[in-house]
């Protein structure tokens, strides 16, 4: 993907609520309950936006399928925002 193209993206669009279906955003609300917090919505060359979200430790990290149900064990990488800034100004 172009990285450009990433960047223009917001992690949370606005309307985030509007991309996700009902089970989506059940699960999201239920979850925030306990801490946890909306990351940022995988669009690009999905279906089904994925809504990824970190848990209150900062460390763990899920997504909600489109039947609203937890992967805990995401096959995905999460970029350190320190490390996109080194490489910016870099």
């Amino acid at each position: 993907m172009d990285s450009d193209k990433r960047e223009r993206m917001p992690p949370i669009p606005p309307d985030y609520k509007n991309l996700l279906n009902p089970s989506q955003l059940h699960a999201l609300n239920s979850i925030q309950g306990f801490g946890w917090t909306l990351q940022f919505v995988r669009r690009e060359g999905l279906d089904v936006p994925l809504p990824v979200i970190r848990g209150a430790d900062g460390k763990a990290v899920a997504t909600i399928d489109e039947d609203g149900n937890l992967d805990m064990n995401p096959d995905i990488v999460i970029r350190d925002p320190v490390e996109i800034e080194h490489k910016k100004a870099g």
